[in-house]
């Protein structure tokens, strides 16, 4: 196997075929920005522990392309919220791949929010903030007027603590989009469906294989 660095050429060539795979057509901005992202997270891991993901090709797969499963369902200039965003993953990507999104990302461990703050600021995401704040308090702590058209998370909790940070982030019509294993459709099964009323909301579950090592993962879209 050859050995590829954080956001070299082999780097950015699997992540151009990971995107592809779920859709996308990267161009090289956005596959350069990435990569540029990519240094500076491997280069931050090694002080500070951010992401267990290590590994060049998995960093590729599992959070960069990872990430973009999403795309499909945010409309054209949505105001997104990823909550959780941990390193930045989907919430950076999102907005390096669709820059008429104006994204807030949410991180409650303030080493990750630091991080995600320098990384906006080296790749020039001028589209995006990041509050190092709890979602539940999103209300009292965070931009109180500001609702979202989207809010999505990934690997995040249960559907139902999901669902009540979410909800009150949400703008009249907006989706919660929570990025899941292979066992969202499950989960949403076992959900207790009093969790969907006041105001009722409507859920799906959006199945894709992650590219390269074809595991499986699900979207659940509650709109």
């Amino acid at each position: 196997m050859t050995l590829i660095k954080p956001g070299d050429s082999q780097w950015k060539d699997l992540l151009s075929q990971g995107a592809k795979a779920l859709g996308q057509a990267p161009d090289e901005n956005a596959l350069e920005k990435c990569a540029a992202f990519a240094r500076l997270l491997a280069q931050a891991n090694n002080r500070v522990n951010l992401s267990s993901i290590r590994d060049p090709r998995d960093m590729a797969v599992k959070h960069f392309a990872d990430s973009l499963a999403p795309i499909p369902y945010i409309p054209e200039g949505a105001k997104v919220a990823d909550i959780g965003s941990g390193a930045g993953f989907p919430g950076l990507v999102l907005a390096i791949f669709r820059p008429d999104l104006q994204l807030t990302s949410i991180e409650t461990i303030r080493k990750k929010a630091n991080f995600q703050r320098h990384a906006a600021l080296e790749l020039g995401l001028s589209n995006v903030k990041i509050y190092n704040i709890r979602a539940e308090n999103w209300k009292t702590e965070g931009d109180k007027g500001l609702l979202f058209d989207a809010v999505v998370c990934r690997a995040l909790s249960d559907l139902s603590a999901i669902l009540s940070w979410a909800r009150p982030m949400l703008a009249p019509k907006g989706q919660i989009i929570a990025m899941k294993g292979p066992k969202g459709a499950q989960e949403l099964e076992e959900l207790d469906k009093s969790c969907l009323n006041d105001p009722p909301l409507k859920a799906r579950v959006a199945e894709y294989s992650l590219p390269i090592e074809k595991a499986k993962r699900s979207l659940v879209i509650f709109s």
